[in-house]
């Protein structure tokens, strides 16, 4: 038995909500001593090398140059109001991890938010449309983050393949 340290929840300059380019985000965790990461950046695949083509492979580079990485996605939409209610926003937030995806669309997917439906399940459900045919672990991530995740959602949730929640989810800065 072995043990990995490692984040399923890591987002680069791709994301939107980060600075830090690719190669210096995979350099902060092997300095920290990290063994994995999953890049999911938001609504996209992110590639290390886009003259690599790493289609069908749950990497975006080989694992035995060091520090293992992941190819994943974040499905991300925060549009005003769903029920149940979220925070004191009214946005409703849905991120959904996808680790290890096999899939390389090369833009960011904009097609899947959908503002029309209210129910956060129905919105999820729109998520996992979305991801079907790109592979992968499904993982709900910081599911009391903003928002009204209760466990009648997760339990559905869990009868519709998501497999994996974020425990605890820590934004810091270098």
């Amino acid at each position: 038995e072995v043990w990995l340290r490692g984040s399923t929840h890591v987002h680069a300059r791709p994301s939107g909500d980060s600075r830090e380019p690719i190669p210096d985000v995979i350099e902060w965790y092997e300095k920290r001593g990290y063994d994995f990461i999953v890049l999911t950046d938001h609504n996209q695949v992110s590639e290390l090398d886009t003259s690599v083509d790493t289609t069908g492979k749950p990497f975006l580079r080989d694992p035995s140059k060091g520090l293992i990485v992941l190819s994943g996605i974040e499905w991300t939409q925060n549009i005003n109001g769903c029920t149940p209610p979220g925070d004191a926003s009214k946005k409703c937030r849905i991120h959904l991890n996808q680790l290890g995806v096999l899939a390389r669309p090369r833009r960011k997917i904009k097609e899947w938010v959908d503002p029309e439906p209210r129910d956060r399940l129905a919105i999820y459900e729109t998520a996992l449309a979305a991801g079907r045919s790109f592979g992968g672990l499904l993982q709900v991530n910081h599911p009391q983050w903003f928002w009204g995740m209760n466990e009648q959602l997760l339990v559905e949730l869990g009868k519709r393949g998501v497999v994996l929640y974020e425990l605890w989810n820590k934004a810091f800065r270098t």
